[in-house]
This record gives structure tokens, C-alpha cells and sequence, in this order.
């Protein structure tokens, strides 16, 4: 899989990255929000796949807003 080749152990997830600053920061972080997505060695915002099964699952915990990258959306 190509996508998973070039992210596969180098990688971040944002949501990760948003959990650090929220701690770093003191400040809580909506839990009404769902995040997605992986920063590479650079820093850049990789797209994912299998946005519908995301979707899914956040409706079926009543999420109701999803943050995607946006390379990963069919304009």
C-alpha cells in the first residue's frame, strides 16, 4: 500500500500532536471533535483513506464534527 509505505513508523498522528499542545498549553480540547490524518518528517499533513468508515464511527458515538486534511477530500 502506498500510502501506508510512506507514513508507516515515521509518522504522527495530528491528533496526537493536538493532545501535546492542549497539555502543553492547559487548555482542555473539545471532545466533541474527531481528528485525522498524519504529519510526515516534515511536518506536512499526509491524506488518509477510509473516510467513510471515520465518519461512521464518530456518528455512531455522536461526534459530530470530523477535521480532515484537506488533500484527502474530492473537491
Amino acid at each position: 500500500n502506498d500510502l501506508e509505505d510512506k507514513t508507516d513508523g515515521r509518522s504522527l498522528t495530528v491528533a496526537a500532536v493536538i493532545s501535546l499542545v492542549c497539555m502543553a498549553m492547559g487548555v482542555e480540547a473539545d471532545q466533541g471533535v474527531a481528528v485525522t490524518g498524519c504529519l510526515d518528517l516534515r511536518g506536512n499533513v499526509c491524506p488518509v483513506r477510509g473516510l467513510e468508515g471515520k465518519l461512521a464511527g464518530c456518528m455512531a458515538r455522536g461526534i459530530r464534527r470530523l477535521l480532515v486534511p484537506a488533500s484527502s477530500v474530492e473537491h
